[in-house]
């Protein structure tokens, strides 16, 4: 049964305020950053809703949503807490309260929070499709953010991946490298298959560099001995990579440990790179170049699509997909001769 946890350890967790819970007093008006701060690109994915029409009054502001992520997210908030406590922050301007509702086991049916009137949902991440399905019978909006799965039924706000590793393996060739090593699970959700196509279709435009890509399944993290040795196995081959892509920083990070431990040395023998640019990646040793996630456009677009769908809650669905950058850092050098 999908357990229920209370705000209060939500945020002792993911380190938010308490004013999480708490509706604002005022409702102040406040200069709000303008999102167009960052490149994003807006497609109309439907001409009407896929749903049946929403029951809230037309132009009313809602009082609460409801944010939904999974017990694993909740748990491994290194990616997600800045994105959270920006959500706060912007909904408190418009006197909108957050309520943070973890599921417990993603095959189970969506148990909302006790006594919990909510206006709609935020459905974050690694929610599985289940779960979605579950809270559309509620018949109240939803919006994906970041979400596992496309999904064209729903406003969706979501990094543009394919772009931002197609940028990202653009330098891997300018740095001279033509044999790649993918480390990920590309059928764990659709970020990721994303990613590994933008590598594979910038190979496929550049046909005289005659590069390879070899692809190493990782599902959660270098985390049993059969995949660190494969990885080794891989690195210490003649014809072998010289350069690691982590399907995300934190894959990219554990490879540069299990290297490292086997004296395998990084950057000068192979490189490395990862993507979301999480706050380690600044910190490791060598600092890791990786594709920056703009946490913060996500939380902004996010309210401001919010707040205007409920201006209109037939509003045709959008996809809101957020320009990525390179951070480009030391994990990545010149391609070395063999």
């Amino acid at each position: 049964m999908t357990k229920k946890i209370t705000m209060n350890v939500s945020r002792k967790s993911l380190n938010l305020s308490k004013s999480c819970t708490t509706k604002t007093v005022s409702d102040k008006s406040v200069e709000r950053r303008s999102s167009k701060e960052h490149e994003f690109e807006t497609t109309l994915k439907s001409n009407e809703s896929l749903h049946a029409p929403f029951k809230s009054e037309r132009g009313k502001r809602p009082q609460n949503i409801t944010l939904v992520m999974n017990r694993e997210a909740f748990l491994n908030a290194i990616f997600w807490v800045k994105i959270i406590d920006r959500l706060e922050n912007e909904m408190k301007r418009y006197n909108i309260t957050m309520t943070i509702s973890v599921t417990e086991d993603e095959k189970e049916q969506y148990v909302p929070i006790e006594n919990n009137k909510t206006d709609g949902y935020i459905i974050l991440g690694l929610v599985e499709k289940t779960i979605l399905q579950e809270i559309e019978n509620r018949n109240l909006p939803i919006f994906l953010l970041d979400y596992k799965y496309l999904d064209s039924s729903h406003d969706h706000i979501r990094m543009n991946n394919h772009l931002g590793m197609k940028y990202m393996t653009e330098l891997i060739l300018q740095k001279g490298h033509r044999d790649i090593l993918f480390m990920g699970d590309i059928d764990f959700a659709a970020s990721i298959k994303e990613r590994y196509l933008g590598i594979k279709d910038c190979l496929d435009e550049h046909p005289e560099f005659e590069t390879s890509l070899d692809l190493l399944l990782v599902k959660k993290g270098l985390k049993s001995i059969e995949e660190r040795d494969f990885l080794l196995e891989k690195v210490r081959q003649l014809n072998g990579p010289t350069i690691l892509v982590g399907a995300n920083d934190m894959i990219a990070l554990e490879s540069i440990n299990v290297l490292k431990k086997a004296r395998i040395k990084v950057p000068e023998k192979i490189s490395v790179v990862g993507f979301d640019n999480i706050s380690e990646s600044n910190f490791a040793e060598p600092k890791l170049t990786t594709v920056d996630v703009p946490k913060i456009d996500l939380a902004v677009l996010t309210v401001e699509t919010i707040i205007k769908k409920f201006e209109n809650l037939n509003k045709a669905n959008l996809l809101i997909m957020i320009e990525p950058k390179i951070i480009n850092r030391d994990s990545l050098i010149e391609r070395r001769v063999k």
